[in-house]
Parts: C-alpha cells; sequence; structure tokens
C-alpha cells in the first residue's frame, strides 16, 4: 500500500493539470458564462427577493463583483486541490519538509504556465495576480496539510494538544 500512494498521487497530479489545462483552454466567454450561471445561482438560492428588489445596475454590480469572486476563489481552490495531490505524490518520495517545498515549487510552475497558455486562449488574459493567487491556494493547503498532520502526530502519541 504504501508503494501504490504516490503512484495514485502522479495520476491525480496528472488528471487535475489536464482539468487545469482545459479550463484555460477555454474561451473568454465561455468562463464568464460559466461564473455568470454561478452568479446567478448562488442569487437565487440566497437572495433572490433582496436582490430583485434592487435597481439595475446595482444588481449589474453586485454580478460583477460576484463573478470576480467566483473566477479568483475558482484559481484558489484548483491550486490547493493541485497542492494536495503533489503532496501525495511525494509522500514517499522524498524527505519530509522537502514534500512541501516540492509541491509549491510544482504549483508554482505550472501556476506560471496556466497563464502563459491563457495568452495564446481566445478572450483570455494572463494576470500576475491569479499567479499569486493560485499560489496562495497552495500555500494554505500545505499550512492545511501541517496543521493535520500536527494534530494527528500529536494524538497519536498521546500528547495533549495545546
Amino acid at each position: 500500500m504504501k508503494k501504490i500512494i504516490p503512484i495514485i498521487g502522479v495520476v491525480l497530479v496528472l488528471l487535475w493539470m489536464i482539468l487545469i489545462f482545459i479550463f484555460s483552454s477555454k474561451s473568454g466567454d465561455d468562463v464568464g458564462g460559466i461564473t455568470s450561471s454561478i452568479a446567478n445561482n448562488l442569487i437565487n438560492v440566497f437572495a433572490h427577493d433582496k436582490f430583485a428588489s434592487l435597481d439595475l445596475n446595482k444588481q449589474k454590480e453586485i454580478i460583477t463583483n460576484l463573478k470576480i469572486f467566483i473566477a479568483k476563489s475558482a484559481h484558489f481552490c484548483e491550486y490547493a486541490i493541485l497542492c494536495l495531490f503533489c503532496f501525495i505524490m511525494l509522500i514517499r518520495l522524498t524527505k519530509y519538509n522537502l514534500r512541501y517545498i516540492i509541491s509549491l515549487l510544482i504549483c508554482t510552475a505550472y501556476a506560471i504556465s496556466d497563464e502563459c497558455h491563457q495568452m495564446i486562449s481566445i478572450g483570455r488574459t494572463p494576470k500576475v495576480l491569479d499567479v499569486f493567487i493560485d499560489i496562495s491556494g497552495a500555500l494554505i493547503m500545505l499550512l492545511t496539510i501541517k496543521l493535520i498532520l500536527i494534530i494527528y502526530n500529536n494524538i497519536r502519541i498521546g500528547k495533549p494538544n495545546d
């Protein structure tokens, strides 16, 4: 089982990278349509009556801001998940602290390449901010993994959590 975990990690990393590549290949109109659909569904579920009572300009402003938030959240989550899969891939292949560093380096390199890929995708614009959001997602995932492992190790050895 210990030998199969890194193999599963490699498969997950490759599949997730392909998924990110596919998302980046979508045109700006496709991405805008997806974020609009999600934004409208969120508004319908959580604030339909209040939203409907607002004037049209305020509604457009809210939808625009919500679409930006959704797009940036997607970047953050994509790379948090990629980082988790990288960590799983490296769990048996590297020394303890190197797992964190290599996972972050893989995510950073892929985030940069993803933005470069968007330069050739129709209606897409590469943004340095998106790379920082991607790296932030990876960092938060690494901190979460570290925290979970600390708690797990404290419980396993019977130390009380302070």
